[in-house]
């Protein structure tokens, strides 16, 4: 069964319990960030900007802070550079036909 990701929506998962029983419980899959926008449309690709911005979404998503910590600035800060970059290579490496990029 096809699921949305644009909706919240429960499932249930299977897992083998200590003793090898098998445990059924209700799990709670959450919506994508609506945060996170498309960064291409058709032939065009967002600028480093738009990368950067969708970056520090994803990232305040995944850690649970909007502004972390002082004692944390640095690992959230270095996430958002890595995600960023990760997301650029992505980009600028798609094969996109109908368009004159490679």
């Amino acid at each position: 069964m096809k699921r949305s990701l644009a909706v919240p929506s429960t499932a249930t998962y299977e897992a083998r319990a200590h003793g090898g029983g098998l445990l059924r419980a209700a799990c709670y899959v959450p919506a994508m960030c609506r945060s996170i926008h498309r960064l291409r449309d058709g032939s065009s690709i967002s600028d480093h900007t738009a990368m950067e911005e969708a970056a520090l979404q994803y990232v305040r998503k995944v850690s649970g802070f909007a502004k972390p910590a002082p004692h944390n600035r640095e690992a959230f800060d270095r996430a958002v550079r890595d995600i960023t970059e990760a997301t650029d290579q992505l980009m600028h490496s798609l094969t996109i036909r109908g368009s004159n990029r490679p």
